[in-house]
């Protein structure tokens, strides 16, 4: 009995994580381009407010990048089932 791998849940659980590690890389950026404005010579600028803005921009384009990395890895493992008759056991033992 050989089992498939559902394309749009593998992208869904990929995206999701990739978002999460995108919030978490926006804050890490937009803070520590928040100390590097606050600490140089020029001060606050614009340029902070655009390291700001990485919190909403950086868990959208991780979480795109996720879900196009989910659909590809779930295709990958669907099409090397159908060529190879690689089974995977989804059940515990």
């Amino acid at each position: 009995m050989k089992r498939y791998i559902n394309v749009v849940s593998l992208a869904k659980l990929e995206g999701t994580a990739m978002a999460v590690l995108g919030v978490l890389a926006g804050l890490l950026y937009s803070v520590g381009g928040f100390f590097y404005d606050l600490l140089a010579a020029s001060g606050l600028n614009n340029g902070t407010l655009l390291a700001f803005m990485a919190v909403v921009a950086m868990p959208i384009i991780f979480g795109g990048v996720g879900v196009a990395a989910g659909v590809a890895h779930a295709l990958l493992c669907n099409t090397a089932t159908k060529i190879f008759g690689v089974e995977f056991n989804l059940r515990p033992s």
